[in-house]
């Protein structure tokens, strides 16, 4: 009988055959990823989408984390789902910040312009990040986005200029 992969082994597995894929290959695998879909969406308990979207997008963050493929970046944010889902986005941050180590203000900056993104995903996960980064450079763009339409994005627009003003 077969042993079941594990959801991290997948995710490495998608990871190892990506890496063998030059930068230009693996900006056209992100590209071809379609957005995530917002957590209330039910395709979250489906299998198939987790193989054919979500683990492939996750090992695609590790391939360019490891390669410091900074024009990525955008890429990535542009296909953050709104809300976390099993807790998967929450990590996200992690491999942009290794993508950017240690030059902070140049994420920041990536960030604060994901800030004016149509999408909801991509808006609620740079104000995040924005929050961690606690960059003054980010309070005028986080200002604005405590007007944002969606409740959520205004709280973490808030807390992360809570962050950076130290209060």
């Amino acid at each position: 009988m077969a042993e079941e992969r594990s959801q991290y082994q997948t995710i490495e597995d998608f990871a190892v055959a990506y890496s063998g894929s030059s930068d230009a290959q693996v900006l056209a695998a992100l590209v071809a990823i379609p957005p995530l879909a917002d957590e209330a969406n039910s395709c979250w308990w489906d299998e198939e989408y987790w193989l054919r979207i979500a683990n492939p997008f996750m090992a695609l963050w590790k391939v360019a984390a490891d390669r410091h493929l900074r024009t990525a970046v955008p890429l990535i944010f542009d296909r953050a789902c709104f809300g976390d889902p099993f807790e998967i986005m929450r990590t996200m941050r992690h491999f942009l910040e290794k993508i950017f180590e240690p030059d902070w203000n140049a994420l920041t900056v990536c960030c604060i312009a994901a800030l004016q993104s149509h999408r909801a995903g991509t808006r609620l996960w740079a104000a995040d990040e924005l929050g961690v980064l606690r960059d003054t450079a980010a309070i005028s763009a986080l200002e604005v986005a405590t007007r944002d339409e969606i409740p959520e994005i205004r709280a973490r627009a808030a807390a992360a200029l809570l962050r950076i003003r130290g209060n």
